[in-house]
């Protein structure tokens, strides 16, 4: 039997936002068409989103407490089940539960989510995907390099925050939940202070987690 393997090519497409007016752009949406009582003509000015937009500062400026605990939520129940992280799952879930099912917020229940790893993944496949299903990919003509390149439209800031969480652009600190960015790969922490704190919070939870097991 011949398998053929696939090598996935890591390619940084942009994030495109409409810009407000006498704001600086970066283009135009020429891949959508407005209807004017005139004809048509192309979509608004528009603008990339850039490292800025991703700063804990300018996230609380454009996402209510509400939305930015979603957004931290699904950010640390992803990474927690990636690392095989109860602890960090059921931080996770106790942010997501709200807009999940804010009748299963239990303790009990936020225990048994984060010890099966298969909820985090229905849980948190569904509400992403909820999230940005208003984005599009599109064909954007990018004035300033004078080519085409494939990019995501999204109606909003809001949208476009969720859409970079998600591709891992946007990090939480497993330990006190604060949000930041970096280009390295393998810093999970935003100091090396919270990562010993978090891994004797861990093995405190595993150990809680085995008693309740053992009952």
């Amino acid at each position: 039997m011949n398998v053929t393997h696939y090598k996935l090519s890591r390619q940084t497409i942009p994030l495109l936002v409409p810009c407000p007016p006498k704001e600086p752009h970066d283009g135009i949406a020429n891949f959508y068409i407005e209807k004017t009582p005139h004809g048509h003509r192309s979509g608004p000015r528009i603008r990339l989103v850039t490292q800025k937009d991703l700063r804990d500062a300018e996230l609380r400026k454009t996402l209510d407490q509400r939305e930015l605990d979603l957004l931290i939520g699904a950010v640390m129940l992803r990474h927690g089940l990636e690392k095989r992280d109860e602890h960090e799952r059921r931080h996770g879930f106790e942010k997501l539960m709200p807009w999940l099912d804010p009748g299963l917020n239990s303790a009990g229940l936020l225990d048994h989510f984060a010890g099966v790893p298969g909820h985090a993944v229905i849980k948190l496949s569904r509400a992403a995907t909820q999230l940005v299903e208003d984005a599009r990919l599109v064909l954007w003509f990018w004035p300033k390099q004078q080519r085409f390149t494939p990019a995501v439209y999204c109606p909003s800031l809001k949208t476009a925050l969720f859409i970079n969480s998600l591709l891992g652009r946007i990090r939480v600190c497993p330990y006190c939940a604060t949000v930041f960015t970096t280009e390295k790969k393998n810093v999970d922490y935003c100091c090396t202070a919270h990562r010993d704190a978090h891994r004797m919070a861990r093995w405190r939870a595993k150990g809680k987690a085995a008693k309740r097991r053992d009952r």
